[in-house]
């Protein structure tokens, strides 16, 4: 679970923050502006907590003398681990002795803190981490945390820093819209877990460890633009997807399935809530971690020179530690009379102490025999015969006699007398006995015979319990000391179960892995649908060509347009104005010229060629009909890209990627009620953060922008915004998007002359005339789409009746459709359809000539199919 606590920060990075970390928790000081309240209220006010504290709170000092407090009680937990004599230990967490014992131990913790962040410059976060550190301490004194068995403290065991500098900024809209996390419920009502369903997520998870899927989450949500990271993680699938490494990998991946979460295991022990299980679980965590550094041993001699193998080596002494933990704690516990008894059992011959309260327990039977024989014969023959002492842990040692009750008669009053009758009987052979308590079977004593067992033999199972857990706390205080070498473990073996994970995925699906590059560069050959190809018999491929940076020049003359020149003009002088060292003439395109599309025949296409021919621009367009892959082919886009951000081999034959700082979309569009705005307010204030905030590093996806408002007005703002983003020349980023304004492209308005690449959905398509339509001169049209992108204008045609047709929407409303689309287009009158009015005067006339005419004479069939004809009309 994440807390989020928040003072000030920038929108933008503040939007992407909570995207990729997905807290359950956001505090905020009271004194926030009230916009920052409603926008979380209404974005996420169901899945996360909004919750107001005193900005007074939010103060340094007061961070500063929480953050100081929670350390010292940590370095004091880490002192009290070591034993006095382990001399490299001790002196790695001796505290400081000075006059004042309480300033020596403050001054310690401030050392070895400053050393993990810098207390005095990071005031803001300082101030943030003790809100966070109050409001821990405030849920457990709410929750009244005092320490049972079941209970677990909520403080936080470490400190990392985190900044959003080399992530790829991602907002919440383009996570949604590309699957990137896609939960639903389970199926199964009485699980209160969610499921991961058909999501980038969840076709790259394949991760066997809880640690493991944690870490992966978190590289899924927030992608890296640090180079050598992303460098890191390829080198190491390639390393893994070695032939030779089949069989390592798989071993690997089945030792990493009992690997669990080592952290909520060691609080469990430093809070003495650890059962058997528990214990277990650190012995399997310690053994398969031996196993795993064992492999990578053996791997080491297949890539000696990959980075994480020579990562892996510093780890290797960490097998010594595990193997003193392991055997410590196998020799010591007891699992499988664990299991039966349900408490930590000890096993035989660990403590001489022990050994001998044991053989007392266990000879307890017979001895406690022998008394009750001696107290018997002082006793009559049938008392005596009857009379047992016996044991009871934290009662002592009782004299027990059967409580008889009669066999018949009212049961209650024959109990009462019985009960009398036995007491009095009883007491007066009893005498010195003294009336513990009574059952229904037994009645119990104590003489001072037990009086001198429980003073000389005690209470003998809470001594061999108490001495049991004298030993564990001993084993619990050796495993701490090793917490650090634990989480050494865990941070490998949970890096280790990601970059498999990723190489099983890369295997799966046959992912090949992508160049990364520092400059704007996006070559994507035969790329893929990651998600859609997992649902489809056949996916086709198609490639992506882009170039960050390039803007609008004219390919011919070296001029701008005169459609935008005037806005670029204008920034450019703007620059020049400001001292910009900008260039001041626009760098000169290629002069190859992309020409309208012709008849739409499919042709076959060398991509070596039109590789080295096609031109690279910034801004792509595509054009096509309704139901031709278009959407699917801008996500993959998107997709890939994300994919390659996270370290994952990508869905194509080849891609070169340059490094991408962030990712907008405008694709889905989300529609509720509990925001003031309407679907179209939303489309463009998705199109408003790409315009405000990308760069030349940035790629850009646009999905039918302007289609949800007037034909006109939409086909205006998509390419305005299209020539807004060209015009910003060298800080122009890559842009894909499609649309279905024909007439920006047919009339030259969007040209290749200035700048884009034109490309098309490519479909067969062909005229067909039944014998009717012969008859009447009308034509029909035969589409099948083909699912490749092509360079080219596209159709003036979506399509979209057509659509319908295979949609199953009715012919009649198919037909009527047909024929309203030809009217707009010819501008012919549009004639109103035949209304039931029309049908309802010719049932009046039917019902008149009923009531007039003969019976006799009516003949029924004949009125019925007058009827029927009246509702085929």
């Amino acid at each position: 679970m994440y807390l989020f606590c928040i003072k000030t920060l920038r929108v933008n990075f503040l939007f992407a923050v909570i995207a990729q970390i997905l807290p359950k928790l956001i505090i905020l000081p009271d004194t926030s502006e009230d916009e920052l309240f409603e926008y979380f209220d209404k974005e996420h006010g169901v899945s996360i907590e909004i919750k107001k504290i005193r900005s007074k709170d939010f103060s340094f000092e007061k961070g500063r003398y929480m953050l100081l407090n929670w350390f010292i009680h940590k370095l004091q937990l880490q002192q009290t681990m070591y034993e006095p004599n382990d001399t490299e230990e001790s002196l790695a967490n001796q505290n400081m002795f000075m006059v004042d014992p309480e300033e020596g131990s403050r001054t310690h913790a401030y050392l070895q803190l400053e050393g993990l962040i810098h207390l005095d410059t990071s005031q803001l976060t300082t101030g943030c981490a003790g809100v966070l550190l109050k409001y821990l301490q405030k849920i457990e004194q709410e929750e009244g945390i005092d320490g049972s068995q079941n209970e677990l403290s909520i403080q936080p065991i470490l400190l990392r820093t985190f900044s959003c500098e080399k992530c790829m900024h991602v907002n919440s809209d383009t996570i949604q819209s590309l699957c990137i996390f896609n939960s639903e419920s389970h199926p199964n009502m009485h699980q209160k877990h969610r499921k991961e369903s058909l999501s980038l997520f969840g076709i790259l998870n394949r991760t066997s460890s809880v640690l493991g899927k944690r870490l992966f989450a978190e590289w899924v949500s927030k992608p890296t633009t640090d180079k050598d990271v992303l460098d890191y993680r390829h080198e190491s699938i390639r390393f893994f997807l070695q032939v030779d490494m089949r069989d390592i990998v798989l071993e690997l991946s089945s030792n990493l399935k009992h690997i669990k979460n080592i952290h909520h295991l060691l609080t469990k022990v430093k809070e003495s809530k650890a059962n058997p299980n528990d214990w277990q679980n650190i012995l399997k965590f310690a053994y398969y971690t031996i196993r795993i550094l064992s492999l990578l041993s053996q791997a080491y001699r297949y890539g000696s020179d990959i980075s994480f193998m020579k990562n892996t080596r510093r780890y290797i002494s960490i097998a010594e530690y595990m193997k003193l933990v392991g055997s410590d704690i196998n020799e010591i516990i007891d699992f499988e009379t664990s299991k039966v008894e349900g408490r930590i059992i000890v096993k035989e011959k660990v403590d001489t102490e022990l050994e001998s309260l044991r053989e007392k327990y266990e000879a307890l039977d017979t001895y406690l025999l022998q008394v009750s024989q001696e107290i018997s014969a002082g006793l009559p023959v049938g008392l005596g015969a009857v009379l047992n002492v016996v044991y009871f842990p934290q009662l002592g040692y009782l004299i027990t006699l059967p409580q008889y009750r009669a066999n018949s008669g009212d049961s209650k009053s024959n109990s009462s007398r019985s009960s009398s009758h036995v007491g009095s009987y009883y007491a007066k052979y009893l005498s010195g006995f003294e009336l513990q308590f009574t059952t229904t079977e037994n009645i119990y004593y104590k003489n001072d015979r037990m009086k001198e067992l429980d003073e000389t033999i005690g209470d003998i199972h809470a001594m061999i319990a108490d001495k049991e857990i004298e030993i564990i706390q001993g084993l619990s205080e050796r495993v701490l000391q090793h917490t650090d070498h634990f989480s050494e473990a865990s941070t490998l073996l949970s890096e280790l179960d990601c970059l498999l994970s990723l190489s099983l995925a890369a295997l799966r699906f046959n992912y090949v892995e992508p160049t990364m590059t520092m400059d704007d560069s996006l070559i994507i050959t035969q790329g893929r649908h990651p998600l859609q190809e997992l649902c489809v018999d056949v996916f086709i491929p198609n490639d992506t060509y882009l170039q960050g940076g390039k803007g609008f020049i004219s390919k011919k003359s070296d001029k701008l347009s005169s459609f935008y020149q005037s806005e670029c003009l204008t920034q450019l002088e703007d620059q020049l104005a400001s001292g910009s060292k900008g260039p001041t003439t626009l760098a000169k395109e290629s002069n190859v010229t992309l020409g309208p599309a012709t008849e739409q025949v499919p042709v076959e296409r060398n991509t070596e060629t039109q590789t080295e021919t096609q031109d690279i621009n910034s801004v792509q367009i595509v054009t096509g009909a309704n139901f031709s892959g278009k959407s699917v082919y801008l996500k993959q886009i998107a997709l890939i890209v994300y994919m390659a951000h996270i370290g994952s081999y990508v869905p194509a034959e080849k891609a070169i990627i340059g490094i991408t700082d962030k990712l907008f979309t405008r694709i889905q569009t989300s529609e509720t009620v509990s925001k003031p705005q309407s679907a179209f307010a939303f489309d463009l204030q998705q199109i408003c953060r790409a315009l405000n905030n990308s760069t030349n590093h940035t790629l850009v996806i646009i999905d039918e922008f302007g289609k949800g408002t007037d034909s006109s007005d939409g086909a205006a703002l998509f390419c305005s915004v299209i020539g807004y983003f060209l015009s910003k020349r060298e800080t122009c980023p890559k842009i894909v998007a499609s649309t279905h304004f024909h007439d920006l492209i047919s009339q030259d308005i969007l040209s290749a002359q200035d700048g884009i690449t034109l490309s098309q959905t490519e479909i067969l398509s062909r005229q067909l005339r039944t014998k009717q339509e012969e008859d009447q001169g009308e034509e029909g049209d035969e589409v099948v789409f083909l699912y490749r992108i092509v360079p080219g204008k596209g159709p003036s045609a979506s399509y979209g009746i057509w659509c319908a047709g295979i949609a199953g929407l009715p012919s009649s409303t198919i037909e009527r459709a047909i024929e309203l689309s030809e009217c707009f287009q010819n501008d012919k009158p549009i004639e109103k359809i035949d209304t039931d009015q029309e049908n309802y005067k010719m049932l009046k006339l039917i019902k008149d000539d009923f009531l007039e005419a003969d019976l006799s004479q009516i003949n029924a069939d004949n009125l019925i199919s007058s009827i029927e004809s009246l509702f085929k009309m």
